[in-house]
């Protein structure tokens, strides 16, 4: 078996069988949706009337749900769990013998559309500094070779601009973002029911505000202390019979991690226990935790600055590629 890591599920919304039912509702397919949507409010980076347009694989994506039927079975059959199947025509899919529903979850945030995070995006023009720096070497060294002087400003302009132009440096890297984050490695499935623990995470408990590195946090504080129910130290859960019977059948956090293939969340001990890592951790910076054991939910969990947001985005991203990675091994696997 073998899928290809690069492969984005934001265009497979629909499988449409005509022209019309490509519009439907009046949705246009995610990366031209995207295109009108950047035309209009790329310069305020973020519009809540207009970011919606943007098609949700999770619930549309019929070829994402196949994927998932194909990878997490080919874990069931290691661990000897209920396979899952892909209920017929929808986008869910049913754990067999215990008729939990599960849905797919995009769990890779970088906030590119929250409103908070706006004052940092807005300096995304530099994310490529160093590539800056040499390209503006090069110009100088070209504008040295052009004898007329009137030309030689209007192609300097020219390529000055390429260069400091805010609006299309965040158009291609927020393009880029979801490109990668829309592989199979930036989804995951959790059980489909009311006032879900994904549902919560993201849009209920303001203490987490969709970080997957402190929803993992509450998943392994739930194994270790056997409480499936919200605490103090434990704000996210008070779950569903569904959820505590799925969580159960891996038995124990070190499961669940391996299971999911998010080795690269973790870091093991030498008593071999998974600690999950704080995406806030910058190795440059003393006063930051590398993992979450003592995390008090008490704090804003959103970047407070431009240097945790990139130190963010860098841990999340390297963390989709390793799961790629493993994605594709395992499927290579005879």
């Amino acid at each position: 078996m073998s899928i290809d890591i690069d492969e984005c599920f934001a265009d497979d919304s629909v499988k449409y069988k005509t022209e019309k039912e490509k519009y439907h509702n009046g949705r246009y397919p995610f990366w031209e949706n995207f295109r009108n949507w950047e035309k209009e409010t790329f310069a305020g980076i973020y519009d809540p009337k207009k970011i919606d347009t943007l098609r949700d694989p999770d619930s549309l994506s019929q070829k994402l749900y196949y994927r998932h039927e194909d990878i997490w079975n080919h874990r069931c059959h290691k661990y000897h769990i209920p396979k899952v199947k892909k209920v017929e025509d929808m986008c869910e899919l049913i754990i067999d013998e215990k008729n939990i529903i599960l849905g797919s979850d995009s769990f890779i945030s970088i906030y590119w559309h929250w409103r908070d995070m706006q004052p940092f995006l807005k300096k995304i023009a530099d994310f490529e500094q160093n590539n800056e720096n040499l390209m503006i070497k090069e110009i100088k060294k070209i504008e040295k070779t052009i004898e007329n002087t009137r030309y030689k400003k209007c192609f300097y302009d020219e390529l000055w601009n390429d260069i400091s132009n805010y609006r299309n440096k965040l158009k291609k890297f927020i393009w880029l973002y979801l490109q990668k984050s829309n592989t199979i490695g930036g989804f995951i499935v959790f059980p489909r029911v009311t006032n879900s623990i994904n549902t919560r995470r993201g849009n209920y408990t303001g203490v987490i505000k969709d970080r997957f590195d402190l929803t993992l946090e509450c998943i392994r504080r739930a194994y270790q202390y056997g409480n499936f129910y919200k605490n103090d130290f434990n704000p996210l859960f008070g779950i569903s019979e569904e959820e505590k019977e799925f969580f159960k059948m891996f038995g124990t956090f070190e499961k669940y991690i391996d299971f999911f293939l998010l080795n690269s969340w973790v870091e093991e001990d030498k008593e071999h226990h998974f600690h999950v890592k704080n995406l806030l951790f910058n190795e440059n910076e003393i006063d930051k935790e590398k993992t979450l054991n003592d995390y008090d939910f008490s704090k804003e969990p959103l970047p407070q600055d431009e240097n945790e947001w990139w130190t963010f985005y860098h841990n999340i991203m390297k963390r989709l590629d390793a799961r790629n990675e493993q994605i594709k091994k395992l499927l290579e696997e005879k």
